[in-house]
């Protein structure tokens, strides 16, 4: 079951959907997310080097997260999302991988802890997602980084995806919803496009 607060009541989807089967890279499982999941994407959201980069706000608390978790439609909507990602050595999730369905394309991203940052985690978890998306039937891949996200770009380069424009993030700016101070820390940045051609 599904639940979301909207205005003052809350909204129930109740599902028979088959949860999508955790697959592994060598080093780690990725899998959907559980309530249990809410203190490690707190504390996962709430580094600023973490999210330096990403424009989000991060959770004003624990509950935030579970909140989050709980209405989190895009398992049941398309059938994939992001997933966490759980150290087989230690069985702690270290971050999260995965799909994201935007209008504009269906989006591969990743975050960690920096604790895994540096030992080609990122890369081994951005292939296995590749490679799930292949068996999913998806026809093609984006990425999006900025410029001086130096180790993101360089993973999405990694598993196959070709840059294809890079704009001024205060290009990108105008169309989208950016908050000025994200505006302002990025100042003079280029965002960097990516695609991946799966079929």
């Amino acid at each position: 079951v599904q639940t979301a607060l909207v205005a003052e009541h809350y909204l129930c989807m109740a599902t028979h959907r088959i949860p999508t089967v955790p697959f592994e890279s060598e080093r780690t499982v990725l899998r959907e997310w559980v309530p249990n999941d809410a203190p490690w994407l707190y504390d996962l959201n709430m580094n600023p080097q973490v999210v330096r980069y990403t424009g989000d706000a991060g959770f004003t608390s624990t509950q935030s997260a579970l909140n989050l978790i709980k209405s989190y439609p895009n398992y049941q909507r398309d059938g994939y999302g992001r997933w966490m990602v759980i150290d087989k050595s230690t069985g702690n999730p270290i971050g999260w991988c995965g799909l994201k369905n935007n209008p504009w394309g269906i989006d591969l991203g990743f975050r960690f802890f920096e604790a895994a940052w540096g030992q080609g985690i990122a890369t081994e978890c951005a292939v296995a997602t590749v490679e799930k998306a292949k068996a999913l039937g998806l026809s093609s891949l984006i990425g999006r980084a900025l410029s001086e996200n130096i180790g993101s770009w360089k993973v999405l380069e990694k598993v196959g995806m070709q840059r294809y424009e890079s704009v001024p993030i205060e290009e990108f700016a105008q169309d989208y919803n950016i908050a000025e101070k994200d505006l302002d820390s990025w100042k003079g940045q280029m965002l960097h496009m990516y695609k991946l051609e799966l079929s």
